[in-house]
């Protein structure tokens, strides 16, 4: 008798590892499931916690509305000229509202890293690689709401991978510690309180673009030196424009030709 019970015991010990998966009694290997997981995170770029907290300026004053009362209020947190910000807004994306563009200027951004990409044809290989594993920290921010922020998959960019309304670069909010971690900078601002600092929501596209233009004036002391640095580079044409196409200060003074705009203030000029 005792023989039937104890193999019973023993057939019952099988099929309890066949179902759970055993390498040896009492010691689980993982399931199928478990080892496609394991693969897929070891085969993703190493990012922060989608929880991750986001440093955030206070809330804006106003962060919903017409674009150019978001500039204003903008320009009031940042003490940064809102005719500059206009500017650098229409210089960068023709005004666009949030997401991105549909021209041919908006590549995807999946695609910056190949080696016959617009990217690497401008710039070095590990600068387009370091840049696209910054966007995917980017992206990987869930708002409060638990939206994801943007999918790398699907998000289009410029070709240096600038995201926007402001084309802000993603290596301006994230950056890469020699460990192969990440950590937000001094840039991020979640202007519009949702929980996450997204590119591609005006607001705070405007607020990143106003606290660096910011931090580059008190450097300078120059709003056009400041304006060209967010550009990334003192070359003509940015700011002044060229024959062919209007410049941060040409759509400056349309700013300030609307009454009330600039309460007297003077359009920079170089």
């Amino acid at each position: 008798m005792w023989n039937i019970i104890g193999a019973g015991v023993f057939l019952w010990l099988i099929f309890a590892c066949i179902d759970q998966g055993c390498n040896g009694i009492g010691h689980k290997h993982p399931s199928r499931a478990q080892v496609q997981a394991a693969a897929a995170s070891e085969s993703r770029s190493p990012a922060l916690s989608s929880t991750a907290p986001v440093k955030q300026v206070r809330r804006g004053r106003v962060t919903s509305g017409s674009p150019s009362a978001i500039i204003v209020s903008v320009s009031r947190d940042f003490d940064v000229p809102a005719g500059a910000l206009y500017g650098v807004w229409m210089k960068e994306s023709g005004g666009l509202v949030s997401g991105w563009g549909s021209g041919r200027g908006w590549l995807p951004a999946s695609e910056q890293t190949a080696v016959a990409s617009e990217c690497r044809a401008n710039y070095a290989a590990d600068k387009c690689e370091r840049w696209w594993r910054a966007l995917e920290v980017v992206c990987a921010q869930r708002r409060r709401d638990g939206s994801p922020v943007c999918d790398p998959g699907q998000v289009r960019t410029s070709y240096a991978l600038a995201m926007g309304p402001m084309q802000v670069l993603p290596t301006l909010l994230v950056s890469e510690r020699g460990d192969g971690s990440y950590a937000w900078t001094d840039n991020v601002v979640d202007y519009d309180g949702d929980g996450a600092v997204d590119p591609h929501s005006l607001p705070d596209a405007l607020a990143v673009a106003a606290k660096v233009i910011r931090r580059y004036f008190e450097e300078e002391r120059d709003w056009v030196r400041a304006v060209n640095r967010y550009y990334g580079s003192q070359t003509q044409g940015y700011f002044e424009g060229t024959d062919a196409r209007l410049g941060v200060v040409d759509y400056w003074q349309r700013w300030c030709a609307v009454p009330g705009n600039c309460r007297g203030q003077l359009v920079a000029s170089n």
